[in-house]
């Protein structure tokens, strides 16, 4: 029985009209040069002058074969190619015995067919969802351009013009190729590719872990000279595969390579422009509503929170500083140098700007009539990122987003006013009197010492604090919101964490002041290793011992804080950084009102008591005791009112100020943040606060006994002059002579002794002149080292050096100051 064979034949509908070219990619001959192949004919019996037309028109049809990736019957693949495998390079190999010209045009064609092959693999593994949607986009248009352009140019001009024309030559065949520049995005398209493939080769290739702490280290390195509010988050994770920005800087790169070749920049701009369409959608809703919408992860910022959390009231004040990040890896060629940082720093704070606004009305777009800053979607990419149109751009959506965000926190929030009333709250502005009067109200438990595991005193005085509270109807926000609390740290060791106020550096370190173990560090398990030990040694800064001073047991009133939990939005702009040092601030003005108010009471004992206004003491008495005693009081109550006169004055009230003027007209959310923080941190770092405090400190402990030891005088004084031993012994004041029966209840005889009475003196003048001495000592140091410029690196503006010291010298040994009166 006779069989026929069938050839199965399938041809692309829109290529219809007699052409069988691309009907080869169907039941066509083996795809590898291992399997027999039918024996061409030698092209030497055809290398004769009248016979080189006929070898001419074998080779072009050989060559129509290989543009579309087939090997014909004198240009073949290499032996070693498998297509079945992906990794194996495309190569062609030609006949040796033809002719040689023939030979240079076909290594000229040769490789387009293998651009065309290696491009058509490229955009069949690209259009996985793993590369993103720009790489996607890109195989898109690789297709679209190998199927629109390149096949149709083969098909309705070579092959037409092959099979019509008698004469058509190989020469034509290269010039049709040249003419319609085919060639040359060609060759555009296939060195994309190149780099790409070469990118993430070297991805691949590189240690990510190593490559993410190098990046890590640099991006610490180069932010730690910055504001702290200019400052960048950045993600420096190398990821496998280039996206979005990345591969967006390889076509921006590619377009500055070719400025001197218009239609090369002409297709490459259209083909960015083109890829990019998504990015430009993911960049306009980011710099215009806030809204992040990168589910391949290729945008350069992202979410750090994102499914950590169902609101964005839970994430509380870190929707500022540690929710969204700028990923590096990513960033397009215009963001990725260091003098683009500040650009970054805009278009990573209008979205959150944004953000916080749609959280804040509750709404999920912001209408572009919120503004009259008008801004245009993103048409054209390619015209947007030359020169400094993307710069124009990104400025004009950050004074869009500003002026939205200021608009809803200074008319909707009232945002002066609320700082006006963090200004009474912690910084004693009519809410001083006040805290004055709940000091002076828990004296008593505020003068015992802290003990963690007994809240019994404490929670008395929390209890009045709150009762003090509740019962002032107030409209201040602040103040209601204000609690009392004990911090299990005192106020040495709080300020040990912030300012280096205890810098024993053990001699002959090895370690230059400047440098800081961790950035030594090699890799993440090293500096593991440098962060366990410092921890494990108890460091508080860099170089710096812990000092056992920090750990003395002190009274209540060191660790005394008032807290405020600020709410969602406020506290984007009041971070807990800002209250942490309005704390600080505000616990340093606590000790000073409590050691005022305990010098004042003091006072009423030293002018009010009847054993002190007592006028028959000796000469001995009177000047070696009593006046001694006024007269180092009176030095030490002036010394206090001196501080706290200057720190209020001079210092908060200069940066109060301050920050006033910039409330009034601001322009930008971060020059709110900036004054803000700014001008606690120059409050903070004001000498009384910083370098001063160790002095300080030795001075208050001196009041504190001083005063301890004034209180005890009552019942000693008794025992000084037999007339008032007397009086006090026959009734004539029940205090005293309560006083007198319990210093006496170990002796048996009541009589007045004047031995014991002279050695009493004796102790008593002695113990007043070392006070006196030890006192003169460290005023002398403090005065002295408000002379010095050793802390030169403090801002000037917020040290008035030469005023503390006309107030302070005057209370100096040298100067003898009478006895202070109450004011």
């Amino acid at each position: 029985m006779e069989t026929k064979e069938v050839d199965d034949r399938v041809e692309l509908l829109r290529y219809t009209n007699n052409i069988p070219l691309l009907g080869k990619l169907v039941n066509h001959q083996p795809l590898w040069s291992t399997n027999p192949k039918l024996k061409s004919f030698s092209l030497e019996k055809i290398s004769a002058p009248d016979q080189r037309r006929i070898q001419e028109a074998l080779v072009v049809k050989d060559l129509l074969n290989v543009l579309i990736g087939l090997e014909g019957t004198y240009i073949r693949y290499f032996n070693d190619y498998e297509p079945s495998d992906p990794e194996t390079p495309i190569e062609f190999k030609i006949a040796r015995k033809m002719d040689p010209s023939f030979k240079t045009f076909s290594r000229r064609i040769v490789r387009y067919g293998k651009q065309y092959m290696v491009l058509t693999k490229a955009y069949e593994k690209w259009s996985d969802a793993t590369y993103g949607m720009v790489l996607q986009r890109f195989g898109y248009e690789i297709r679209r351009f190998l199927e629109d352009v390149y096949l149709k140019t083969l098909v309705e001009r070579l092959e037409r013009d092959f099979n019509k024309v008698p004469n058509f030559s190989i020469r034509e065949l290269e010039q049709i190729i040249n003419e319609t520049e085919i060639n040359k995005q060609m060759d555009l398209l296939y060195n994309i590719y190149e780099e790409i493939c070469k990118e993430i080769e070297e991805r691949k290739i590189n240690q990510s872990s190593q490559d993410n702490f190098n990046n890590f280290m640099d991006n610490m390195r180069n932010e730690s000279s910055l504001h702290l509010r200019l400052m960048v988050a950045f993600d420096t994770t190398v990821y496998p595969v280039p996206k979005g920005g990345a591969i967006l800087k390889i076509f921006q790169q590619k377009i500055l390579e070719n400025l001197g070749d218009r239609s090369s920049v002409i297709f490459l701009k259209k083909l960015l422009n083109n890829i990019s369409q998504d990015y430009c959608t993911m960049l306009y809703e980011w710099l215009t509503q806030g809204l992040l919408n990168d589910p391949y992860q290729e945008f350069m910022t992202y979410d750090d929170l994102e499914g950590k959390t169902d609101s964005i009231f839970d994430a509380r004040d870190r929707a500022w500083d540690t929710q969204y990040f700028i990923r590096k890896d990513v960033l397009l060629r215009d963001c990725d140098s260091e003098e683009d940082k500040y650009l970054l720093f805009k278009i990573l704070r209008t979205g959150i700007l944004l953000k916080v606004v749609r959280s804040s009305l509750q709404v999920s777009t912001i209408p572009s009539s919120s503004s009259d800053i008008p801004i245009q979607e993103i048409r054209d990419f390619a015209e947007l990122m030359e020169g400094t149109n993307f710069e124009l751009y990104v400025e004009k959506c950050y004074k869009r987003a500003n002026k939205i965000f200021l608009e809803l926190f200074f008319q909707g929030y009232d945002l002066t006013n609320v700082l006006k009333q963090l200004q009474e709250v912690f910084l004693g502005y009519h809410f001083g009197h006040n805290v004055l009067k709940f000091i002076t109200k828990n004296m008593s438990e505020l003068t015992k010492h802290y003990k963690s595991n007994t809240n019994a005193n404490h929670d008395k005085l929390l209890q009045n604090f709150e009762l003090e509270r509740q019962s002032k109807h107030s409209n201040n926000l602040m103040r209601q919101l204000l609690t009392a609390q004990f911090d299990t740290e005192a106020l040495p060791q709080v300020l040990s964490h912030y300012l280096q106020i205890y810098p024993e550096v053990p001699e002959n370190h090895p370690m230059n002041d400047d440098s800081d173990p961790l950035m030594e560090a090699n890799n993440f398990k090293n500096m593991n290793a440098i962060l366990f030990d410092e921890l494990s040694k108890g460091r508080t800064g860099t170089n710096h011992m812990t000092n056992p001073e920090l750990y003395t047991p002190r009274n209540a009133i060191y660790h005394l804080k008032f807290n405020i939990n600020m709410p969602y939005p406020l506290n984007i702009i009041i971070s807990r950084t800002c209250l942490i040092k309005y704390q600080i601030i505000s616990r340093y003005q606590l000790v000073l009102q409590y050691h005022s108010r305990l010098l004042d009471d003091t006072w009423m004992d030293l002018n009010k008591s009847s054993s002190w206004k007592y006028r028959g003491y000796s000469i001995t008495v009177k000047r070696g005791i009593i006046r001694a005693t006024r007269v180092l009081h009176g030095k030490m109550n002036h010394f206090i009112k001196a501080i706290m006169e200057y720190f209020n004055q001079n210092v908060i009230d200069k940066e109060v100020h301050s920050l006033e003027k910039c409330y009034k007209n601001p322009t930008l959310a971060v020059d709110i943040q900036n004054e803000l923080e700014g001008g606690l941190t120059n409050i903070m770092t004001n000498r009384c606060l910083s370098d001063l405090i160790p002095l300080q400190l030795q001075i208050f402990d001196i009041v504190y006994k001083f005063c301890k030891f004034i209180k005890s005088m009552k019942a000693k004084l008794c025992q000084l002059d037999p007339v008032l031993y007397e009086n006090h012994r026959s009734g004539m004041s029940n205090l005293l002579n309560d006083d007198l029966r319990t210093s006496h209840t170990a002796h048996e005889d009541t009589a007045y002794q004047e031995d014991a009475a002279l050695e009493l003196i004796q102790k008593l003048i002695e113990y007043i002149s070392n006070a006196s001495k030890i006192y003169a000592k460290y005023l002398v140091e403090f005065t002295q080292e408000l002379s010095t410029e050793k802390f030169d690196f403090y801002d000037s503006s917020s040290v008035d050096v030469a005023g503390i010291e006309r107030v302070l010298f005057s209370i100096t040994p040298s100067h003898s100051a009478p006895a202070s009166s109450r004011k």
